[in-house]
């Protein structure tokens, strides 16, 4: 089937969950899809197949959102057409080139967006609206499970800290672009062309599905995490 995770097609109908494996007969009719392998059995349980990004945004150095939260932002760096087998489980990217997707945010603080799997070769750019104004960075490529993919059944956190430190006449290029605090992060420094080097960040174990009986669509964003911090 296709697939497309354009703006207004967000939302749990795009979240795609697969299991396979679990097996019954007419004299054991109930399928169960569980994960047995601490029994020595097999993982027969439902997986998300799709990635997820997830953001929050706070405010920093000279402003205040109290009521006068950002109101929207744009992701560039990702391709948003592809596929998803039912019958597999898996994704596959068709869209021969990256677009930006502008998510409206409508008084919220957090947002998210599910993507399919895909590797990047560059760092995502982000621009987020508040004020009249536009902050810009560029966002960290995934290192965990694998460099540069944003891999099935993971969710990758950024917190994202609007400041007005360096902010001279409202330009877009004149605040500062971010950086990631972050274990191996120690750079404080910030140009239009600085990104932070990838910092070891470690997975938190996924959350299992039960007792579903197809590959689906929906239910929940409990994936396995990473979480980066960003302040522009």
């Amino acid at each position: 089937m296709t697939v497309s995770t354009a703006a207004d097609k967000q939302g749990t109908g795009i979240d795609f969950l697969f299991a396979s494996g679990a097996t019954g007969n007419t004299h054991n009719p109930e399928v169960s899809f569980t994960d047995k392998t601490a029994e020595g059995g097999a993982d027969n349980s439902f997986h998300h197949r799709m990635s997820l990004i997830k953001f929050t945004f706070k405010a920093g150095d000279g402003l205040i959102f109290d009521g006068m939260e950002p109101a929207s932002y744009t992701l560039d760096g990702l391709k948003h057409e592809g596929t998803f087998d039912t019958a597999t489980g898996t994704t596959a990217v068709t869209e021969a080139a990256e677009s930006p997707i502008t998510m409206q945010l409508g008084g919220a603080t957090t947002s998210q967006v599910i993507i399919l799997p895909q590797g990047v070769t560059t760092s995502l750019d982000l621009t987020v609206s508040f004020n009249g104004l536009d902050y810009t960075t560029t966002l960290p490529n995934p290192s965990k499970p694998e460099a540069n993919q944003f891999s099935a059944g993971y969710a990758y956190t950024y917190n994202i800290t609007l400041s007005n430190k360096g902010h001279h006449g409202g330009r877009t290029g004149d605040y500062p672009v971010g950086t990631r605090r972050f274990e191996q992060c120690k750079h404080h420094a910030v140009s239009p062309t600085y990104r932070c080097p990838g910092a070891c960040v470690k997975p938190e174990p996924a959350h299992r599905y039960y007792g579903a009986t197809a590959a689906f669509a929906g239910g929940g964003s409990t994936k396995r995490k990473q979480i980066k911090n960003i302040t522009i």
